[in-house]
């Protein structure tokens, strides 16, 4: 029939242009086949990486050209503060001077003379700690942050585990061992003491807690929260060197009233349950340290690039993306944290500006019809869950119905979304760290004090930011959101949105979606109300099913690294790979017979339909730069992913309409004898 001509066929063709490894069976690795080396050959080049790495990069890279075009003397103004600090940052012209200025945060915190030596009272452990996490967002031992529960109007605590840098170093450097990682905090307290024995002793306190730490959390990789815990704040028990109670009500001084005084929510209860022993095997010199710590490394790219640039890589949680520029990322990432929705109601302005109001208006139309396709073919799969009864399924539709997905903001409110303060500080360029420092006390004091969170996001997960595509899903309103970094990519795809989206889009949306009738989404109904809706044989049901799925992970692992698997690792991920391949797939097929995808597409084999199309394109929205198995036993050690090679194989292997497409025999690698399947 020729090849295909629309837009979309021709972005299709140049972004699989020379991607696919030939010499890899589908039947055997189909990641391996998808996400060949090609991606990443062109290291310094963003648009010829994958999905995930290109749309991040994209978004980045309008980010700071809005930045670099904003005026820097805008009293009180975000955008205008924003600016002046990234381009400070990212210059590096006024960073030489902070080591010093340093020394004023640390007396601010209370710990003048840090690193200690010597053992501290634990009440000056609980003065420092309590200011670090609740002004400067810190996060010594817990992560820590505010939520509004609908059902009854009050703002509650919410309390999950921290980021341990740890993880961070392993994930960042997976060819490093921990005595590396003993020597890369050795070398950072150093900075404020001879690096002597008495230096490396201390250095290797705040490892083994930090090991104790990662051995207690949960994975950091969830991207929708887990079943929490409600605890009363009385009923903590003090410690000999921490008094939780304290602590959190430190965080609720100052409010306007709306938040509760009694009680919080445990996003890990887990790890929390097990603080207690760690923290009475901790000195308090120890923690204080930690805190100490973690505040350079988070603040490191605000300081001299000579003292500073080897900690910039574990400033920020994510994998560095090509064609960005390491301390621009670093410097991102810290405006990001300074004030999240701002951020993103930014980079929101910055994608829609791309487009002309009448594109606007088209791609608001197409993604409202693509949504009311995800609702439908949602509902039609829950309809006949398999571990549910008829009532609970009918419940699962209304919910599913109900679920409010937003894909585009009003492009009017977004300049009123990042302007809503009048900032109390004028920053200088000349007082880089100053500046940022004021301006993020500032922030987190009225985050903490308000009673309308409206105008403040923090994430339900460790895994939302800003310039990461994919979604978020708030369980307490029933809504998803997706990212703007997934909008930007899918709206270069063409004009008009067709099927070649819908494995980019779409699947967010579905993974929201699905997150309303899972385990944890069964604990509240359609109506907002918290109540479990499935039966206890419902759940065993379902539960079987998951460990079916992730049974065939542990399989796969010990395969891939010759080594196990925890039985919960990322087993909500897991099992929501193999749930959102259906209602996914169905709704491309349904959109392909209409559409000219049934012509070849330009560049590549006669051979790749548009089935296999399907399939290929959603396998590219995991691949990853190829770092060896010493990565993937790491992230699975210290429970930061799913190594991506599993997922994609794993989750194909056990969806049927996979290998018809390709052909795969029965009993092979991507067919096997008797699959899980989900629905």
């Amino acid at each position: 029939s020729g090849d295909c001509a629309t837009d979309a066929c021709l972005w299709q063709g140049d972004y699989l242009f020379k991607k696919l490894d030939r010499s890899v069976d589908p039947c055997h690795d189909f990641y391996s086949h998808v996400c060949s080396a090609e991606w990443f050959r062109e290291r310094k080049v963003h648009y010829m990486q994958p999905y995930a790495y290109r749309a991040r990069a994209l978004v980045m890279l309008d980010l700071w050209q809005f930045l670099r075009a904003q005026p820097l003397n805008v009293t009180g103004s975000f955008a205008s503060q924003a600016a002046l600090l990234a381009r400070s940052c990212v210059g590096g012209v006024h960073r030489d001077g902070p080591m010093a200025a340093f020394r004023k945060i640390f007396m601010d915190l209370g710990m003048p003379e840090w690193p200690y030596e010597e053992t501290l009272p634990s009440a000056e452990v609980h003065d420092v700690a309590k200011v670090a996490d609740k002004l400067l967002g810190i996060a010594t031992l817990v992560s820590t942050f505010a939520r509004e529960r609908p059902a009854d109007l009050e703002i509650v605590m919410h309390v999950d585990s921290p980021p341990i840098l740890l993880r961070r170093h392993q994930n960042t450097f997976p060819d490093k061992s921990v005595k590396e990682y003993i020597e890369f905090v050795f070398q950072v307290m150093s900075l404020y003491r001879p690096g002597n024995s008495t230096t490396q002793n201390l250095a290797l306190e705040l490892v083994l807690l930090e090991q104790k730490m990662s051995e207690a959390a949960d994975h950091s990789s969830r991207s929708v929260p887990v079943v929490h815990v409600t605890r009363q704040i009385a009923t903590l028990t003090p410690l000999a060197n921490w008094n939780w109670q304290t602590y959190f009500r430190f965080f609720l001084q100052g409010n306007a009233g709306r938040h509760s005084s009694s009680k919080l929510v445990l996003l890990d209860a887990f790890y929390f349950d097990r603080l207690p022993n760690i923290l009475e095997h901790t000195s308090s010199r120890t923690l204080v340290n930690y805190i100490g710590y973690k505040l350079l490394v988070h603040l490191s790219p605000l300081l001299p690039e000579s003292k500073a640039a080897f900690m910039v890589p574990l400033s920020h949680d994510y994998q560095p993306v090509e064609g960005v520029s390491d301390q621009l990322q670093a410097c991102l990432f810290l405006l990001d944290r300074l004030y999240p929705f701002g951020i993103t109601s930014i980079v929101w302005t910055t994608v829609l500006n791309r487009s002309t109001a009448v594109e606007l208006k088209d791609l608001a139309n197409d993604m409202n019809r693509l949504e009311d396709q995800a609702h439908f073919e949602m509902k039609q799969v829950v309809a006949t869950a398999p571990w549910m009864s008829q009532k609970e399924a009918d419940e699962a539709v209304l919910k599913v119905e109900r679920v409010r997905v937003s894909l585009l903001p009003d492009k009017d409110e977004l300049g009123v979304r990042y302007e809503p303060f009048q900032l109390p500080v004028s920053g200088e360029d000349s007082k880089l760290l100053g500046t940022y420092y004021d301006l993020l006390r500032f922030f987190r004091a009225q985050y903490w004090s308000t009673s309308d969170l409206t105008y403040f996001r923090e994430p339900l997960s460790p895994v939302v930011d800003s310039f990461r595509p994919g979604f978020s899903y708030d369980p307490d309103h029933n809504a998803v959101e997706v990212s703007p970094a997934t909008v930007y990519f899918v709206s270069r795809i063409s004009r008009r949105l067709d099927p070649t989206s819908v494995p980019f889009l779409l699947d967010p949306v579905l993974r929201g979606m699905f997150a309303a009738i899972d385990i944890d989404g069964s604990n509240i109904d359609a109506g907002g109300i918290l109540r479990r809706w499935w039966s206890p044989a419902s759940e065993r049901k379902y539960l079987e099913r998951a460990k079916c799925i992730q049974n065939s992970f542990a399989f796969g692992a010990m395969r891939l690294i010759r080594d196990g698997l925890s039985s919960s690792l990322s087993m909500k991920e897991n099992v929501m790979d193999a749930a959102v391949l259906r209602p996914l797939y169905n709704i491309y097929q349904r959109l392909v017979e209409r559409s000219e995808l049934s012509a070849e597409i330009p560049g590549q084999p006669r051979n790749l339909t548009s089935r296999r199309l399907f399939f290929v394109n959603w396998a590219s929205t995991m691949c990853e730069p190829s770092r060896g198995l010493s990565h993937a036993k790491k992230q699975l050690r210290y429970k930061l992913a799913m190594p991506a090679k599993l997922r994609v194989n794993v989750a194909l292997s056990r969806f049927l309409p996979f290998a018809e497409a390709f052909e795969c025999r029965p009993g092979s690698r991507m067919n096997p004898a008797a699959p899980c399947t989900f629905w």
